[in-house]
Parts: C-alpha cells; sequence; structure tokens
C-alpha cells in the first residue's frame, strides 16, 4: 500500500519516480516464485523438468522426470549455469563452503550434494528433496529476509552469493549467483563419499541468473 500511494503522489506531482521502488517490487515477485528448470540430455532431448520450490527456511526440489536410462543416478547443484554438452561447461559442485564431497565424509557434503534418483524401468522418475541451506531467492532478498542488512549492505550470513566463491558464512546460499546455477544427473549413482563414483554427466538443467 505504501509504495502504491509514492507512486500515485509522484505522479500527480509531475515528479519522475525513481525506479527503485519498482525494481524491488520486481525482485521480491520473483524471488517468491518457483523456479521450473528444464532439463536436457547431450543431444538436446528434454528429459524432464525440477522445480525449485522456495519455502520459508530453504528450497524444495521436485523432479519430475523421463526418457533417462533405468537405474540410480548422481543428483547434483553445479556451480556455473551453463548447460553445452558434454556439460563440463557447469564446472564442479555448488561447494560455496570449501566442503569436501559426500555425505559419507566428515568434512562434507558439498551444499550441491543432493540425494540420488532412482529411474524405473520405464525411465521415468519422480523425486522431492529439501535443503535449508539453498534458497532461490536473490542476494538482497535472502539478507532483508535474515535480517542481515547494514547500512544497506549485507553483512553476515547473507553475505554470499555473488558467485560459488563469494558465498561466505552458515548460509542459506543463493543459488541464483551472477554466473546462474545448474542442475546435474549422472550416469551412475552417488555413492557418497568417492565423487568420482557418479560417473559422466547425462542430463543438464540452467538455474538462470536474475534478469
Amino acid at each position: 500500500m505504501r509504495i502504491r500511494t509514492i507512486l500515485a503522489a509522484g505522479l500527480l506531482a509531475g515528479v519522475a519516480v525513481p525506479a527503485l521502488a519498482q525494481s524491488q517490487s520486481s525482485a521480491t515477485a520473483s524471488d517468491s516464485a518457483t523456479k521450473v528448470v528444464q532439463m536436457k540430455d547431450t543431444k538436446g532431448n528434454t528429459v524432464g523438468t525440477v522445480e525449485l520450490r522456495p519455502t520459508a527456511h530453504g528450497t524444495l526440489f521436485v523432479a519430475n522426470l523421463l526418457n533417462l536410462p533405468p537405474g540410480t543416478h548422481g543428483f547434483h547443484v553445479h556451480e556455473r549455469g551453463v548447460c553445452d554438452p558434454p556439460f563440463q561447461s557447469a564446472g564442479g559442485h555448488f561447494n560455496p563452503t570449501d566442503a569436501k564431497h559426500g555425505y559419507m565424509n566428515a568434512d562434507g557434503p558439498h551444499l550441491g550434494d543432493l540425494p540420488n534418483v532412482h529411474v524405473g524401468e520405464n525411465g521415468r522418475a519422480v523425486a522431492e528433496f529439501y535443503s535449508d541451506k539453498l534458497t532461490i531467492r536473490s542476494n538482497q532478498a535472502t539478507a532483508q529476509a535474515t535480517g542481515q542488512t547494514t547500512g544497506g549492505q549485507t553483512t553476515g550470513a547473507a553475505s554470499g552469493g555473488q558467485g560459488a566463491a563469494g558465498n561466505t558464512g552458515s548460509g542459506p546460499y543463493s543459488l541464483l549467483t551472477q554466473n546462474g546455477t545448474a542442475i546435474m544427473i549422472h550416469a551412475n549413482g552417488d555413492d557418497y563419499d568417492d565423487m568420482s563414483s557418479a560417473g559422466g554427466r547425462i542430463a543438464c538443467g540452467v538455474i538462470k541468473p536474475p534478469s
């Protein structure tokens, strides 16, 4: 209501209204929206979607996959939003805390480490994962939500998100980095210890950065 009042007053007075109010309103709406990641294989074929649903304290990943090889497959978030086959362009796992790989590692896991997906004989899989360390809020919105802004600048746990190397503190960590991030499906199952266990990269989808 306050933003509407300010806009109306500015228009009636013939005064230019700063774009800041509009941009903040747009950013807030975008931050609260579910993001749908289109997954494609190395030949460019669509193999389903992964929805990223913002929650009060993290992100819910909802995977609806098809046309994949039956079996167990590693499922990770990677550090760059580039899915050029064979998907090495997406870089390594999203790992802003510089942890080791795997749930079984005492110094792990990467924040991009997520549970395996299990594909049936029909090539389909439906899975849901939740992370309280990952968010699809923008950096500014994350800082405001956690109350960690000082003089217009982000401080503390929300100071990351400017790229994988820029994330510091305890999170949550925004996946909407400057370069974007990506969801990756691997040829084999992740044993949650040896990073090479998941094998090659067979499907990728971009989590687009803010426009």
